[in-house]
């Protein structure tokens, strides 16, 4: 139980410790005790209403998830949420509330397209805008990732949408200025992506002398990367076209 405080009532940050523990120790419905006790005994702040958020997540409340994140990012003001926003999303997503969820972050992303979260956020629309068959703008937000944070975990999911979708439509030359700027292995988290792809555009121009040369640029960054059987089969077929 929270200790009390100088006036006899318990503490938001005791109750917030509290919860932590639980969380850490596997016990999220313990964790909403105390939390939800902390609702009535005190003005919950933005970081109280995230962690219980958190908390009826685990339990599957995503209903209950979507209030606590949404009182915490309001709590927010003008303020960018930061990864709060994404939070809510997802919850709003698994109440199967796309509509919502869309516009959440579309709105986000035009008040802090430089935010910290922006990247993630754009990722995140840009997959829920292939899901609703929107794929002009999932590949501007695929690309607007790219662009912004090629550093970001996100842009690898990007880069391989983004190439994907341009192999499929057999845009060889598209596809090939897509991967060559993270060939070089600057990026080592884009770098196999990007050789990979650019073997399957150069493959689909039949230009078989340069799928063996970035086979061979392959082998050498990535000698046990986990496309190498992937890799094998280019290869082969590049052999088997001799040196044409």
């Amino acid at each position: 139980m929270p200790a009390p405080s100088a006036e006899g009532e318990p503490r938001p940050e005791d109750a917030l410790a509290s919860a932590r523990v639980q969380l850490a120790a596997g016990r999220p419905d313990a964790a909403i005790v105390a939390l939800e006790a902390a609702l009535v005994d005190a003005a919950p702040g933005r970081e109280l209403w995230a962690l219980l958020g958190d908390a009826y997540v685990l339990t599957g409340r995503t209903r209950d998830a979507v209030t606590a994140y949404g009182r915490a990012v309001a709590l927010a003001g003008a303020a960018d949420p930061g990864a709060l926003v994404v939070d809510l999303g997802d919850a709003m997503l698994a109440e199967g509330d796309r509509t919502r969820a869309r516009a959440l972050w579309s709105s986000h992303l035009e008040r802090f397209p430089a935010g910290p979260t922006a990247s993630t956020v754009a990722s995140r629309l840009a997959a829920l805008s292939a899901q609703l068959g929107e794929d002009a703008t999932a590949e501007r937000l695929w690309r607007f990732v790219l662009d912004r944070t090629p550093d970001a975990p996100a842009s690898a999911t990007a880069l391989t949408e983004l190439g994907r979708r341009l192999l499929a439509r057999h845009a060889w030359a598209d596809a090939t200025a897509l991967f060559a700027p993270f060939a070089d292995g600057t990026r080592g988290h884009l770098a196999e992506i990007a050789l990979v792809g650019a073997m399957h555009a150069r493959a689909g121009e039949a230009r078989w002398d340069l799928v063996r040369e970035l086979v061979a640029r392959y082998r050498r960054a990535f000698p046990d990367g986990p496309r190498a059987a992937e890799v094998d089969v280019l290869a082969a077929a590049a052999e088997g076209h001799g040196a044409r």
